[in-house]
């Protein structure tokens, strides 16, 4: 299989607009928070968003952590401080939820969207929240789809997007990854919002991948190597399960034919000549990339080769 330099590289932002729900009160189970965040990164967009847009990638949120401090607001009490929110990937009970650690009877509204930097792999959107409160919104192992806007929404949406972006909203740079191998990248204006809970549950095992990497890289795992080459590997990981639990092998031959035609089309698309000595370079990276590749696979329960123990 050929993964295309289309399916890597995403040429056009992406934006998507939402709000957090205004009661941490109302918010306190788990099966109604699911619902919930499943809504959160559509609640504000206008009534006229279309189903899931099924011909372009779904893409996994690494982690989220963002603290605003609601500026605009009357002074907190004594005491009384940011309200902390956990969204999160499927649990073990494999539900997503939004999670309020410190119970308020009112909690601030958070507004904003997410726009993708044009990748598919590594620094890929950008988050860009505002507040009345105080509030902390943190999580990982997110799934997000992409929506089709139909045309008649789409100005209203735009509008929404500036009036936030006019408030100097809080910005962070997120780390995301693709989990469909060949599926396009989003595509102008295409908005993201959170998959469903059957989503989050289908992906699961990417979101331990993401976890066990971020396990390994602090014990010291890759230390010293360039962070394309992290988010590569984290990539690859990802990839290495989803074509594996299609059923078709990804021995060291599988990876290297892979990993082979995807640099010569990166080569391809940024307009450089694929010469036998970048061959060459490329082909002596191959062995220790697999070999990490399996060390965050067997780390996260899911071990290249099949008679390993989880």
């Amino acid at each position: 299989m050929r993964v295309i330099a289309r399916a890597l590289k995403c040429a056009v932002p992406t934006l998507a607009l939402f709000t957090a729900p205004h009661g941490a009160a109302g918010i306190q189970d788990v099966g109604r928070v699911s619902e919930e965040v499943r809504r959160l990164l559509n609640r504000t967009l206008p009534g006229t968003v279309a189903q899931r847009d099924a011909d372009t990638q779904y893409m996994i949120l690494d982690v989220l952590d963002v603290t605003l401090s609601g500026d605009r607001s009357p002074p907190a009490a004594e005491g009384d401080g940011a309200t902390e929110m956990f969204l999160s990937g499927p649990g073990p009970d494999g539900r997503v939820g939004l999670h309020p650690t410190r119970a308020r009877s009112q909690e601030a509204p958070a507004t904003g969207f997410l726009r993708s930097l044009g990748e598919s792999t590594g620094r890929a959107f950008q988050l860009q929240l505002e507040s009345d409160g105080p509030i902390r919104l943190s999580g990982s192992g997110i799934v997000v789809e992409p929506l089709v806007i139909r045309d008649g929404a789409r100005q209203e949406l735009e509008r929404r997007i500036t009036e936030i972006a006019a408030r100097t909203p809080v910005t962070q740079v997120l780390n995301a990854y693709c989990l469909e191998f060949l599926k396009r990248p989003p595509s102008l204006n295409q908005v993201y919002r959170i998959a469903s809970e059957q989503v989050q549950d289908i992906y699961a095992p990417a979101a331990d991948i993401l976890q066990a990497s971020r396990a390994l890289i602090e014990g010291g795992f890759l230390a010293g190597e360039p962070l394309d080459y992290v988010h590569s590997i984290k990539q690859w990981a990802i990839w290495a399960h989803e074509v594996r639990s299609e059923g078709r092998s990804f021995t060291f031959d599988d990876f290297a034919r892979q990993f082979r035609a995807h640099a010569e089309d990166n080569f391809t698309v940024a307009g450089l000549p694929w010469s036998a000595r970048v061959q060459a370079l490329v082909e002596s990276t191959l062995p220790t990339r697999y070999e990490h590749v399996g060390r965050v696979l067997e780390a996260a329960g899911l071990p290249l080769r099949s008679g390993d123990s989880n």
